[in-house]
């Protein structure tokens, strides 16, 4: 059920975003996410087919790395980089990032278009391994491996750089149409179709008629009652649309939230089953001796000679040989002889022959997860039964 509301609910938003529905019958694109806004009188091709989103000249397109791209004759193909529609301006830069390449071709573009503003750059060639001092731009599509071609404002270097650089040839001074002071971008302008007084203002601009190139803009100076509703249709379609998905969403996330926390109250009970059951659980517990019945095992101090002793001569726990006047103690149970001060610490924790494992002590079962602290006596008599 869940699965399904959120399927239906990302078709719809996909719908929405193509525009359908839609109050505008041209309504915005754009290439991708930062890119320019598209509306008349721009369109984007593939995305606006309808002839009548479009003044002539004005069309767009979607590269393949989702940038804007329009097409001037002669010239070619240029990345639209922003558009201000109130302002009927537009700034470009050469896909190829090399604008200065372009100069002479846009003297003869059409005369819809008018370059904003032009400006005086001078080019020097400057030896590759020159440094480029401040206030100068490289040009690298028009430097080779000899050379590197650099530009700077004409009045900028007329003010604070003469003479020109050392070991750099004064090539040309061109008056080059530029937005900005690094040869990056150019603004073009339009003044057919004049909408900009309209975009101003927030309403729309497009054509009056199903024919002709005659525009009007709406949503501006006719009467409250006559004019279409713009943004008050947007807002409506907003608020009916938007409101039932926002409670799809709310009912959705309020079962989600319900699951999990049915989910967390489950893990817990199993949790505390478990607790339980390791209370009941029993481990074994192995009690050492205690300090009277160790001493009660008798000692032997080695003679200058080495008494002999049954077994090995090598006190297994340390490793060690016996040597003349060591103390060593028996565990008379199996005869087995070690270092008193090897074996006195070895009983009271394991109470055990270290060779023969035989348990001296009492074995107790007691409850997992209690902790026991305990000493027994274990009498001689208990050990020899």
């Amino acid at each position: 059920m869940i699965g399904n509301l959120w399927i239906l609910f990302f078709f719809s938003s996909f719908l929405l975003h193509r525009g359908l529905p839609s109050p505008d019958t041209c309504p915005d694109e754009f290439c991708q996410l930062g890119e320019p806004v598209i509306h008349f009188p721009f369109r984007l091709k593939q995305r606006q087919p309808n002839e009548r989103c479009v003044y002539p000249g004005f069309d767009l397109s979607c590269d393949g790395l989702g940038q804007t791209i329009i097409n001037l004759p002669p010239s070619g193909e240029f990345v639209v980089a922003s558009i201000l529609y109130a302002e009927q301006l537009m700034f470009l830069r050469d896909p190829g990032n090399c604008l200065p390449r372009q100069f002479p071709s846009l003297s003869l573009l059409d005369p819809q278009w008018t370059v904003q503003s032009y400006k005086n750059f001078t080019f020097f060639q400057c030896p590759l391994d020159r440094s480029i001092f401040p206030g100068f731009t490289p040009v690298p599509c028009l430097s080779n491996r000899n050379h590197t071609i650099v530009a700077i404002l004409t009045e900028d270097f007329e003010r604070t750089m003469s003479p020109a650089m050392p070991g750099c040839v004064h090539n040309w001074t061109e008056l080059v149409p530029s937005a900005d002071d690094t040869l990056d971008s150019i603004g073009l302008t339009w003044s057919k179709p004049n909408c900009g007084d309209c975009h101003a203002h927030g309403a729309v601009c497009g054509f009056k008629g199903d024919t002709g190139l005659e525009t009007a803009c709406t949503g501006e100076s006719e009467p409250e009652e006559d004019r279409p509703k713009g943004t008050a249709v947007k807002l409506e379609a907003l608020v009916g649309i938007g409101l039932p998905w926002l409670m799809i969403i709310m009912c959705v996330f309020c079962c989600i939230s319900r699951k999990i926390r049915l989910q967390g109250q489950v893990q817990q009970y199993q949790t505390d089953l478990a607790s339980s059951a390791r209370e009941v659980e029993a481990v074994l517990v192995m009690i050492g001796m205690d300090t009277p019945t160790i001493e009660s095992y008798p000692k032997t101090q080695i003679g200058d000679a080495v008494s002999p002793l049954p077994g090995d001569d090598i006190c297994s726990i340390c490793l060690s040989e016996y040597r003349p006047e060591e103390t060593v103690r028996m565990i008379p149970e199996c005869n087995h002889y070690f270092h008193a001060h090897c074996i006195d610490p070895w009983l009271k924790r394991n109470a055990s022959c270290p060779l023969c494992r035989n348990h001296q002590g009492y074995v107790f079962y007691l409850p997992h997860g209690c902790l026991l602290l305990v000493e027994i006596s274990i009498s001689t008599q208990v050990l020899g039964g």
